[in-house]
């Protein structure tokens, strides 16, 4: 879902882009994108394997790395569920930026594009991050995306940091959106007949949010019932029916609710839905839980490519002296 914003984003500022390679840990994942994906062309490599695992060194010249490393042991849910002090003891997530700076080393591409949740920024990974990439004297720029000020309806913000070649032109100033939000979440759902299965007591929630209550927890269930412009984060774990991501509630009967369904959950993060087509309801929540909001990184995408066209044309119109 991030590639295929930014591919989208960078050709519609007029910058032609292809698909050297991915790396996918997870086949299903891996195997979801390339039936869905219109940016895999035939010379495309794809890799499933750990990033560890990955031998940079045999793969293409390439001009942008594009990278979502999990956020597993940064998030605050990941921390809390998994015990972690710091990011980095996350046993499989942790050490994962190591690799990502061998593949910038070995690949030095002129453009790089990090995403993961806000608390990575303050992680000890990305302190090491900026400092290696500083002394291979790439220019670095961070931000923090709102996906609701950039087109989406679910609030998810994600860490974006852009790594540049000095010559290139970037600034995150003025970023601006690509779409228009809807003005309600009714907007995007789906014709469900009141007397089907999808309605459910889910009592057990119910009862739990009175126990957090009594407890002097912050945990509410998100009932919703389409009126609202927005709705909150929503997990890789959607589909397990938790209990304080969004449920809509039934028309008639208030003691009924139901998860949105996998083309409502990426409605929300404004992604296409052919990107998750003919996958079952617990994979596609599971890919869109975990992604970015497609709008946000398309905007990323067309931003950077504007400033990839104006050293284009400025390169064009003051061509080097051969010496």
């Amino acid at each position: 879902i991030l590639d295929h914003a930014l591919h989208r984003g960078l050709e519609a500022a007029g910058i032609p882009v292809e698909l050297a390679f991915a790396n996918e840990a997870d086949g299903d994942y891996l195997e979801a994108s390339l039936a869905n994906n219109p940016i895999w062309k035939s010379d495309s490599i794809a890799i499933e394997a750990p990033m560890q695992d990955v031998e940079w060194r045999k793969l293409p010249a390439i001009d942008i790395l594009a990278a979502g490393l999990p956020c597993t042991g940064a998030s605050l849910s990941g921390r809390a569920k998994n015990r972690l002090a710091k990011a980095e003891e996350h046993e499989t997530a942790g050490p994962l930026f190591v690799a990502f700076l061998a593949a910038i080393q070995t690949l030095r591409p002129s453009v790089i594009l990090l995403e993961n949740v806000p608390q990575y920024g303050t992680t000890t990974s990305m302190t090491v991050i900026r400092s290696i990439l500083s002394s291979l004297d790439y220019e670095l720029h961070e931000t923090v995306l709102d996906g609701f000020e950039l087109g989406s309806m679910e609030r998810r913000n994600r860490f974006c940091m852009i790594a540049t070649n000095p010559e290139v032109p970037f600034s995150f100033d003025g970023l601006r959106a690509v779409r228009d939000r809807e003005s309600c979440i009714r907007d995007i759902l789906e014709d469900i007949d009141p007397d089907d299965p999808a309605w459910k007591a889910y009592s057990y929630l119910a009862e739990k949010e009175v126990r957090d209550k009594e407890a002097g927890k912050g945990f509410r269930r998100q009932l919703l019932d389409g009126s609202e412009e927005s709705l909150g984060t929503i997990g890789r774990g959607y589909a397990k029916a938790r209990s304080t991501e969004p449920f809509i509630r039934h028309p008639s009967d208030s003691a009924l609710t139901r998860l949105l369904t996998p083309k409502e959950h990426a409605r929300v993060k404004a992604v296409p839905e052919s990107l998750i087509a003919g996958l079952s309801a617990t994979r596609a929540h599971e890919i869109l839980g975990q992604s970015v909001v497609h709008a946000a990184f398309e905007a990323v995408g067309m931003h950077l490519g504007r400033a990839l066209s104006a050293l284009r044309d400025s390169m064009q119109s003051h061509p080097p002296i051969a010496a």
